[in-house]
């Protein structure tokens, strides 16, 4: 329990001075299992381009590429490439719990001038397990009812076991959860002139205490969302907090934005299978906030 609060942490769970949090839940035995999942040999690449969805604003606008001819061919380099401005992992340096420090209690001193809790750890680890795809949108199109993923609608966790049920599908300890609001499809169908700089409301997952316990008794490794913050925005409801500052310096949940999960859920829809062996490999910057995550969900 963090001094003070009504929550709780997984700090000591891991052993001293762990740095790969929900990681852990990984094995080799759990990669095996994931490996037998591929049935087809289909391959899904959950990577947007890196200068997609665009609109992050100010704060995180889009990157310039730039191509130069040379002596023997070409070369190309990205300006502005902000880590996170695209699909992305979000790693344990991202977020800190109020004046308590970011994941293992750790302080701004400790992370300034060292590459302690980098997103590099989970490069180095490699994030290989179970995927399964929880399809909110579609789930409300078979119940012949609407769903509005601009409608900052919370997704709570009856919700998420609603769906799950009506898939045939379950999740267990070291899955990745990769969770379809549809908001990745309205926002390419608004009008470029519609599209509110860091993406306007969103419908996404409950930000309550409730639904950190859920995703933490499930066992996961990390959520990743089609939208641009897993949980529902703008955040304004000061009296559930936020989900980002439960899971990820409190439990170290890693959490996924702006994966591309629109062709994969066409698959999933169309064969009734929603889980696959799921592979991220994310850019190895030391000491990274953040990095694009380089992933694939196999069939």
């Amino acid at each position: 329990m963090v001094e003070g609060t009504n929550e709780r942490h997984a700090w000591d769970e891991y052993g001293p001075g762990d740095e790969l949090g929900a990681l852990n839940n990984l094995s080799p035995a759990r990669v095996l299992a994931a490996a037998g999942l591929i049935r087809r040999g289909a391959v899904f690449s959950l990577d947007l381009l890196i200068d997609e969805p665009g609109s992050g604003g100010d704060l995180r606008p889009t990157p310039l590429h730039h191509v130069e001819r040379t002596e023997y061919g070409r070369d190309d380099h990205l300006d502005r490439f902000y880590l996170g401005a695209s699909s992305q992992w979000d790693g344990l340096r991202h977020v800190k719990y109020r004046d308590r420090g970011y994941y293992g209690g750790r302080s701004e001193e400790d992370l300034d001038g060292s590459d302690v809790l980098g997103v590099d750890r989970i490069a180095g680890r490699g994030l290989v397990t179970r995927g399964v795809l929880v399809d909110v949108p579609r789930y409300f199109s078979d119940r012949g009812e609407p769903w509005d993923p601009l409608g900052r609608v919370a997704i709570s966790e009856a919700l998420l076991e609603e769906v799950l049920r009506h898939q045939a599908t379950e999740i267990g300890r070291g899955d990745v959860l990769l969770l379809r609001t549809g908001w990745l499809d309205a926002w390419y169908a608004l009008d470029p002139n519609e599209r509110e700089p860091g993406g306007g409301p969103q419908s996404g997952l409950a930000s309550d205490r409730s639904m950190a316990a859920w995703l933490w008794d499930h066992g996961l490794v990390g959520v990743a969302a089609d939208n641009k913050a897993v949980e529902r925005r703008p955040f304004i409801d000061r009296g559930d907090g936020r989900l980002h500052a439960r899971l990820i310096p409190l439990l170290g949940i890693y959490l996924g934005e702006q994966f591309d999960l629109r062709a994969v859920a066409a698959d999933c829809a169309e064969d009734r299978v929603y889980e696959g062996m799921f592979v991220s490999a994310p850019l190895r910057v030391r000491g990274g906030v953040s990095a694009p995550p380089n992933a694939y969900l196999l069939k």
